[in-house]
């Protein structure tokens, strides 16, 4: 009998240890490095800078986070067509809305957008163990897309990275960039899965793997494109050291499972825009772009659940109704 009792490896309990405690650190001097720049600037200038952004901004990163979230309707596509499951495109939209509207606000997204997944796609025969392979193949596509973006942002504009040379910045990107190309090679030649740390993983056919760069590109392009139309209407920022700035601040936010990175991103964004764009008109961006496109859609998907429910209570009420008439 094969023993499934197995004790934790000491690198399994150190990395238990060590990540939460890590991750608490980088929260930690995200939080003290914002609160070190907001002291530099009087509440007025951000309330200032609040009123001075134009309407017409604010429409514009309505419309892109509207295609943002359209576009990822695209990673559910491309998941399930990797994982061969038939599911109607009419049927996705609500789903895959509400899934990523809660996986981009809410803390531990994985766990908690594969959750809401399961639970929406019930209907259609899911199973969790689905959701879960749904979930993984988003991760990888949501990964090689910031990861293509990333290091072409860091070859073209190697200063976004302060704290390295522009060398170092440069020799990093073309490495992200060469991972990238590594995935679409592998799933050239590899046609069964591999098996990584003890799991197996499908592997896409290359053309479902351009399919999920090019989604997960269209993805990062439309978040950036909804704060850059608000920066830029107030601070000329170039579009490609602010496509940088974007990109770091969002893999920061990654390290660090708090709800939308909040704080972390802010806090990088506005250290790293220092002298290219004023403090105050940068972080008044910063707070509309979180209500629009983090609130505005969670309350959405939130109204769209609660429809969702009593529509489901409602049937359930119906035939105990008819057989009580």
């Amino acid at each position: 009998m094969v023993n499934t009792d197995r004790k934790p490896t000491r690198w399994a309990r150190l990395r238990a240890n060590l990540l939460p405690a890590l991750r608490l650190l980088v929260f930690g001097v995200a939080l003290g490095t914002l609160d070190h720049i907001m002291r530099q600037y009087p509440l007025k200038e951000v309330a200032r800078a609040l009123h001075a952004v134009p309407v017409t901004a604010v429409l514009a990163s309505l419309g892109l986070t509207l295609l943002g979230y359209l576009s990822l309707i695209g990673y559910d596509v491309v998941a399930f067509r990797i994982l061969q499951l038939r599911v109607p495109l009419r049927s996705m939209i609500v789903p895959s809305f509400v899934t990523f509207a809660v996986s981009n606000t809410a803390p531990a997204s994985v766990v908690s957008g594969g959750g809401v997944r399961y639970r929406m796609y019930r209907s259609s025969h899911f199973t969790a163990g689905t959701a879960a392979k749904v979930a993984g193949l988003n991760v990888v596509t949501y990964a090689i897309g910031l990861m293509a973006l990333s290091g072409l942002a860091l070859v073209l504009h190697p200063e976004a990275l302060r704290t390295f040379s522009p060398g170092a910045s440069r020799g990093l990107g073309a490495a992200l960039v060469a991972g990238v190309a590594l995935y679409l090679g592998m799933t050239a030649v590899v046609r069964s899965p591999v098996r990584i740390l003890g799991r197996r993983f499908q592997v896409p056919p290359l053309p479902l793997a351009l399919a999920q760069l090019g989604v997960s590109i269209a993805d990062w392009l439309f978040s950036a494109g909804a704060l850059y139309v608000l920066l830029s209407a107030q601070v000329p920022v170039p579009l490609v050291v602010f496509l940088a700035t974007f990109l770091v601040g969002q893999a920061a936010a990654l390290v660090v499972p708090v709800p939308g990175g909040l704080g972390v991103f802010e806090a990088v964004v506005l250290l790293l825009l220092r002298g290219g764009a004023a403090a105050p008109a940068a972080l008044a961006a910063l707070l509309v772009y979180r209500v629009v496109y983090y609130l505005l859609p969670f309350i959405t998907a939130g109204g769209l659940l609660l429809a969702r429910g009593v529509r489901t209570e409602a049937a359930k009420r119906r035939p105990v109704e008819s057989m009580a008439g």
